[in-house]
């Protein structure tokens, strides 16, 4: 419960044996849910669909998948929740049991529906937290992706329906219908060309996952510097008053506070890796994407020359198309 302490005096809660956290900031509690509950049927109920397995439950009991869930639960969401070691362990543990419950007959089936976009919510914040921690990426996490990409191998019949198998065993596919459709387009491609075209959808990750960064050139900027270092940096881009103050108003205060912020703006590595196509073409294109991380000292890098990157702002004209973005990336 978000609120004074002085609420527990009007409500005494506790008195009644009820099992309440009065703090001034909810949102540790409710990442600790996204994360905890929902990132873990996210992260394990694709897989052990493949697997020819129908309950939460029976997933728990499961000698491979129960082994593969706990792992998830304390092994790597675990260490990604900012709370009392505590208040983690029973929330945790109870979750366990809630997943063992015999009588709940949830089914995995009815978790799968919209995997792609519950993915990146519940379960990529923690795959890139564990490895910004960790300096590694954490295994089951990683392996939900795999399973995710190989659940949505699907086809389509003439009404519509999707489906997909594995070594004799199907499942139904339910999602919306620019998902469906995406993966029906890629389903007869090689394997390695169907993962790379997944992975560079930015419309289902808000990134390319294939990107392979160049961290070669950048600026280290002081947080407190950051602001003005921006409004010089996204001029020079060409992005106008309205996109640079939208593109701030997003980034910044996440930054501003930082000792440092070591930042680079990416250009062949990203537009080669998340091919823009349009139905018409414009008289300019700009796109700005920004990789950042923050630093608690100086990082020396030699600078990135920014002009000649895009258009100047003077020789906008016409149709104008204007894409920004950025990624937080963990420390090299």
């Amino acid at each position: 419960m978000e609120g004074p302490e002085s609420i527990l005096k009007e409500l005494p809660l506790k008195e009644c044996g009820l099992n309440v956290v009065v703090t001034d900031n909810q949102s540790p509690y409710r990442t600790r849910k996204v994360r905890f509950l929902n990132g873990a049927h996210t992260a394990d109920v694709l897989a052990s669909i493949i697997g020819g397995l129908t309950f939460v439950d029976e997933m728990m009991n499961d000698p491979v998948f129960g082994k593969m869930v706990r792992k998830a639960i304390y092994g790597e969401i675990f260490h990604t929740v900012n709370l009392p070691e505590n208040e983690k362990q029973f929330f945790a543990d109870s979750i366990v049991e809630r997943f063992l419950n015999p009588f709940a007959q949830h089914r995995l089936l009815s978790i799968s529906l919209n995997s792609v976009s519950k993915w990146k919510v519940r379960v990529m914040p923690s795959l890139l937290d564990y490895t910004k921690l960790k300096g590694e990426l954490p295994e089951v996490l990683a392996f939900s992706l795999a399973a995710l990409l190989r659940f949505y191998r699907l086809s389509k019949d003439a009404e519509g329906k999707a489906t997909a198998s594995c070594n004799g065993i199907s499942w139904p596919v339910s999602d919306s219908p620019d998902v469906i459709d995406f993966f029906a387009g890629i389903a007869g491609d090689s394997t390695a060309d169907y993962v790379r075209k997944a992975l560079a959808n930015t419309a289902f990750w808000e990134a390319d996952l294939n990107m392979d960064y160049d961290l070669r050139y950048g600026y280290c900027v002081k947080g407190s510097d950051t602001e003005a270092f921006l409004e010089d940096a996204l001029a020079t881009l060409c992005l106008n008053e309205t996109e640079a103050s939208d593109f701030m108003g997003f980034w910044l205060p996440l930054m501003e506070n930082n000792p440092y912020n070591v930042i680079t703006f990416q250009t062949t590595a990203y537009t080669d890796a998340a091919e823009l196509v349009l139905d018409k073409e414009p008289d300019v294109e700009i796109r700005v994407n920004m990789l950042w991380y923050a630093s608690d000292e100086f990082v020396d890098i030699e600078p990135q020359e920014l002009n000649g990157l895009n258009t100047s702002l003077d020789e906008r004209h016409g149709l104008v198309v204007s894409e920004w973005g950025g990624e937080v990336i963990q420390k090299p």
